[in-house]
């Protein structure tokens, strides 16, 4: 619907209490005109036809807000009873009282300034040309300034202010049904996102399930049959070192199961921090997967939750090494807060890897943890050795002033791999 025809609807529902006060307006200037005509019953009976033709026509108007044709024949109809009422009735009051309430009333109709400014005039020369006879003593100029001119602004600027509100009213009435629309639509996006999150989610459980848990549950059948084929010849010795592998692999599986419990929860970090998250990662799948947990916090946080959702994911990468390839018995989180630098480090004791291959090859998710630093214009280094566990550390500045990190215990190889 064009925006013009829906501030017409939007006035023509506000003016329709307006129409009761005309009527009364005119029913009073009609009271004052009979007072007049008490002795001349025929004029006062044409002058009665008048006004209620007059009062009739006002009743109507709104009906012709969106046909502009027909609105302008009633402003003329108007415009010759008002004239017509004014011969008969001879009454300066009456002629006054009539005009200003077609003047105002034909401005909130029109409601745009051209057509009002039109009809205003043509309504006050007619005002002014049926009010002259009844004013001899006084010039043309003393008549208008003095009744006609000031209640003739007082009406526009009334119906000006009136309709100003209306329109205001109208456009935010629009842009509210905007919003709403736009809301909707946001919904419906939302929904969709998360219907797309929740699909990328399921398949990337499902690759977890087949890469990790299935595999496991797999070796676990066969080292569980190769046993039992081994206890029936009396392979005792043998068949102990299948249990074995067989107790290792079940435990493997169930430290992997854990992993993905808990990624299908909920993060909060907004509300918890940065340190109660890695925490609760700890005491859920590390500490219940076997592992000897060290956790230690110092200072006071004061992350944006952009930063402390980028350092959670890189300390939750590492972790997933440790869990799934380091075959570590211990690993040891140290997040540190100070005024200047925040500092995050992971270390484990389990069998290290060489750092120069898994650069080239991509691999345990490194280039992701880099791209996560270097987001928050931080630094990652990594000290790795063969049998001697992972040291995962990243430090980032929380002031204005760039601030050079400074990681301790860190060797020369493993500089290489920091990141700027």
């Amino acid at each position: 619907m064009p925006q013009t025809q829906v501030q017409a609807d939007d006035r023509m529902r506000e003016l329709r209490p307006l129409r009761w006060f005309l009527i009364l307006w005119v029913g009073l200037v009609y009271l004052w005109g009979t007072l007049q005509l008490l002795r001349a019953p025929e004029r006062e009976l044409l002058f009665s036809a008048l006004i209620v033709a007059h009062a009739a026509l006002y009743w109507i108007s709104l009906s012709l807000i969106h046909h502009h044709l027909r609105l302008l024949l009633y402003c003329v109809a108007q415009a010759a009873i008002v004239v017509t009422i004014s011969i008969v009735t001879y009454n300066p009051l009456v002629i006054l009282g009539l005009y200003e309430a077609l003047i105002g009333a034909t401005v909130l109709l029109l409601g745009q300034a051209r057509p009002c400014a039109v009809a205003v005039v043509g309504y006050l020369a007619l005002a002014i040309l049926n009010l002259r006879p009844l004013a001899p003593a006084y010039n043309d100029f003393a008549v208008v300034l003095t009744f006609v001119v000031p209640v003739t602004l007082f009406v526009v600027g009334g119906a000006a202010m009136f309709l100003r509100q209306s329109n205001d009213r109208a456009r935010i009435q629009a842009l509210l049904s905007e919003l709403e629309a736009a809301h909707r639509q946001l919904a419906d996006y939302a929904a969709r996102v998360g219907d797309l999150t929740l699909t990328a989610e399921r398949q990337r459980l499902a690759r977890e399930l087949h890469d990790s848990v299935t595999q496991s549950l797999y070796s676990v059948t066969l080292y569980a049959e190769a046993a039992a084929r081994l206890l029936a010849d009396g392979q005792m010795a043998e068949a102990a070192g299948h249990l074995h592998e067989l107790r290792d692999t079940a435990q493997e599986a169930l430290r992997e199961m854990r992993l993905l419990i808990f990624e299908l929860r909920p993060l909060a970090l907004e509300k918890s921090g940065l340190a109660a998250a890695l925490q609760a990662r700890l005491e859920a799948v590390e500490g219940r997967g076997g592992l000897q947990v060290e956790f230690q916090a110092e200072g006071t946080e004061r992350l944006s939750s952009a930063v402390q959702q980028e350092l959670y994911h890189i300390a939750q990468e590492a972790l997933n090494n440790v869990l799934k390839h380091a075959k570590a018995q211990r690993v040891q989180v140290h997040l540190q807060f100070q005024d200047t630098t925040t500092h995050l480090e992971i270390c484990d004791d389990g069998m290290g890897f060489a750092i120069g291959q898994v650069q080239e090859s991509g691999g345990l998710g490194l280039p992701g943890m880099r791209e996560r630093a270097q987001k928050i214009g931080g630094k990652l280094l990594i000290e790795s050795t063969s049998g001697k566990g992972t040291k995962v550390a990243v430090e980032i500045s929380t002031s204005p002033q760039l601030i050079t990190p400074r990681i301790g215990g860190l060797p020369e190889n493993a500089a290489k791999w920091a990141t700027d």
